[in-house]
Protein backbone atom coordinates (compact mmCIF):
# COMPACT_ATOMS: atom_id res chain seq x y z
CA UNK A 1 0.00 0.00 0.00
CA UNK A 2 1.35 3.46 -0.90
CA UNK A 3 1.89 5.73 2.11
CA UNK A 4 2.89 9.25 1.10
CA UNK A 5 3.96 11.69 3.77
CA UNK A 6 0.97 13.74 4.93
CA UNK A 7 2.30 16.05 7.66
CA UNK A 8 4.58 16.17 10.66
CA UNK A 9 3.71 18.33 13.64
CA UNK A 10 5.15 19.13 17.04
CA UNK A 11 3.89 21.15 19.99
CA UNK A 12 5.32 24.63 19.56
CA UNK A 13 5.92 25.06 23.29
CA UNK A 14 7.34 21.58 23.90
CA UNK A 15 10.68 22.71 25.31
CA UNK A 16 9.09 25.44 27.45
CA UNK A 17 6.38 23.24 29.00
CA UNK A 18 8.39 20.02 28.92
CA UNK A 19 5.43 18.03 27.64
CA UNK A 20 3.72 17.95 24.27
CA UNK A 21 3.18 16.03 21.07
CA UNK A 22 5.03 14.87 17.99
CA UNK A 23 2.70 13.66 15.23
CA UNK A 24 3.87 11.95 12.06
CA UNK A 25 1.22 11.10 9.49
CA UNK A 26 1.00 9.50 6.08
CA UNK A 27 -1.82 9.46 3.53
CA UNK A 28 -2.78 6.02 2.34
CA UNK A 29 -3.86 5.24 -1.22
CA UNK A 30 -7.37 4.70 0.22
CA UNK A 31 -7.45 8.36 1.32
CA UNK A 32 -7.22 7.42 4.98
CA UNK A 33 -4.57 8.88 7.26
CA UNK A 34 -2.11 6.72 9.19
CA UNK A 35 -0.72 8.58 12.19
CA UNK A 36 1.88 7.94 14.82
CA UNK A 37 1.26 10.11 17.86
CA UNK A 38 3.90 10.52 20.56
CA UNK A 39 3.30 12.39 23.82
CA UNK A 40 6.75 13.51 24.82
CA UNK A 41 8.19 14.50 28.18
CA UNK A 42 11.44 16.19 27.11
CA UNK A 43 12.38 17.09 30.70
CA UNK A 44 12.55 13.53 32.06
CA UNK A 45 10.41 10.55 31.08
CA UNK A 46 10.71 10.49 27.28
CA UNK A 47 7.76 8.99 25.40
CA UNK A 48 4.93 8.95 27.92
CA UNK A 49 2.38 7.62 25.43
CA UNK A 50 2.52 6.47 21.85
CA UNK A 51 -0.01 5.04 19.49
CA UNK A 52 -0.56 4.39 15.82
CA UNK A 53 -3.94 4.69 14.19
CA UNK A 54 -5.57 4.71 10.75
CA UNK A 55 -8.59 6.95 10.33
CA UNK A 56 -10.53 8.90 7.76
CA UNK A 57 -9.30 12.42 7.05
CA UNK A 58 -12.20 14.13 8.87
CA UNK A 59 -11.47 12.19 12.07
CA UNK A 60 -7.76 12.96 11.77
CA UNK A 61 -8.43 16.69 11.29
CA UNK A 62 -10.75 16.74 14.32
CA UNK A 63 -8.11 15.06 16.48
CA UNK A 64 -5.48 17.52 15.29
CA UNK A 65 -7.85 20.40 16.08
CA UNK A 66 -8.41 19.09 19.63
CA UNK A 67 -4.69 18.48 20.18
CA UNK A 68 -3.90 21.96 18.88
CA UNK A 69 -6.27 23.41 21.50
CA UNK A 70 -4.34 21.63 24.28
CA UNK A 71 -0.87 22.29 22.93
CA UNK A 72 -0.45 24.51 19.84
CA UNK A 73 1.10 22.58 16.96
CA UNK A 74 3.56 23.67 14.30
CA UNK A 75 4.98 21.94 11.27
CA UNK A 76 8.36 20.26 11.66
CA UNK A 77 10.55 18.62 9.00
CA UNK A 78 9.93 14.83 8.91
CA UNK A 79 13.58 14.04 9.66
CA UNK A 80 13.49 16.41 12.63
CA UNK A 81 10.31 14.81 13.94
CA UNK A 82 12.03 11.39 13.86
CA UNK A 83 15.19 12.80 15.44
CA UNK A 84 13.23 14.52 18.20
CA UNK A 85 11.34 11.36 19.14
CA UNK A 86 14.42 9.11 18.89
CA UNK A 87 16.58 11.45 20.99
CA UNK A 88 13.82 11.88 23.55
CA UNK A 89 13.71 8.10 23.97
CA UNK A 90 17.51 7.94 24.27
CA UNK A 91 17.56 10.73 26.89
CA UNK A 92 14.97 8.95 29.03
CA UNK A 93 16.66 5.55 28.64
CA UNK A 94 19.83 7.07 30.10
CA UNK A 95 17.75 7.99 33.15
CA UNK A 96 16.30 4.48 33.40
CA UNK A 97 12.92 5.15 31.75
CA UNK A 98 11.78 3.14 28.75
CA UNK A 99 9.30 4.42 26.18
CA UNK A 100 5.59 3.66 26.24
CA UNK A 101 4.69 0.05 25.43
CA UNK A 102 3.30 0.97 21.98
CA UNK A 103 6.32 3.06 20.97
CA UNK A 104 7.86 0.41 18.71
CA UNK A 105 4.58 -0.03 16.84
CA UNK A 106 3.96 3.72 16.49
CA UNK A 107 7.55 4.31 15.36
CA UNK A 108 6.99 2.20 12.23
CA UNK A 109 5.26 5.26 10.71
CA UNK A 110 8.71 6.89 10.27
CA UNK A 111 9.57 4.33 7.59
CA UNK A 112 12.83 5.15 5.86
CA UNK A 113 12.99 8.80 6.93
CA UNK A 114 16.59 9.48 8.00
CA UNK A 115 16.78 11.49 11.25
CA UNK A 116 20.46 12.11 10.51
CA UNK A 117 19.60 14.74 7.90
CA UNK A 118 17.92 16.97 10.48
CA UNK A 119 20.19 19.94 11.23
CA UNK A 120 18.37 20.92 14.44
CA UNK A 121 19.79 20.28 17.89
CA UNK A 122 17.48 19.30 20.70
CA UNK A 123 18.41 19.78 24.34
CA UNK A 124 16.59 17.65 26.86
CA UNK A 125 16.04 18.26 30.54
CA UNK A 126 15.25 21.67 32.01
CA UNK A 127 18.10 24.10 32.56
CA UNK A 128 20.53 21.27 31.85
CA UNK A 129 19.05 18.89 34.42
CA UNK A 130 16.53 16.06 34.36
CA UNK A 131 13.33 17.51 35.79
CA UNK A 132 10.35 15.46 36.88
CA UNK A 133 7.04 17.31 36.79
CA UNK A 134 4.18 15.00 37.81
CA UNK A 135 1.17 14.97 35.50
CA UNK A 136 -2.43 13.98 36.19
CA UNK A 137 -1.71 10.30 35.44
CA UNK A 138 1.14 10.17 37.98
CA UNK A 139 -0.29 8.90 41.27
CA UNK A 140 1.73 9.00 44.50
CA UNK A 141 3.18 5.48 44.03
CA UNK A 142 4.32 6.22 40.48
CA UNK A 143 5.87 9.52 41.56
CA UNK A 144 7.80 7.78 44.33
CA UNK A 145 9.10 5.11 41.93
CA UNK A 146 10.23 7.80 39.47
CA UNK A 147 11.94 9.81 42.21
CA UNK A 148 13.68 6.70 43.57
CA UNK A 149 14.98 5.81 40.12
CA UNK A 150 16.18 9.37 39.51
CA UNK A 151 18.00 9.34 42.88
CA UNK A 152 19.71 6.06 42.02
CA UNK A 153 20.78 7.21 38.53
CA UNK A 154 21.47 10.93 39.10
CA UNK A 155 22.14 11.11 42.83
CA UNK A 156 19.98 12.98 45.34
CA UNK A 157 20.96 16.40 43.97
CA UNK A 158 21.29 15.51 40.27
CA UNK A 159 17.72 16.27 39.19
CA UNK A 160 14.84 18.62 39.90
CA UNK A 161 11.33 17.78 41.08
CA UNK A 162 8.62 20.36 40.47
CA UNK A 163 5.06 20.01 41.67
CA UNK A 164 2.64 22.23 39.77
Amino acid sequence: MVCDLHETLVSSNLFEKGIGYAIFSRKLITGEIAAGVFRLDVFCLGVRTAYANVMDEATYQERIRKTNEQAPLETIHPACCCKLVDQCVHFALNLGFGPHKEYDLARIIFGDVDPGVCPRRFTFGRNGRPTFIPRAEDDADRCQKILNLLKSICGPDGFDYIRE
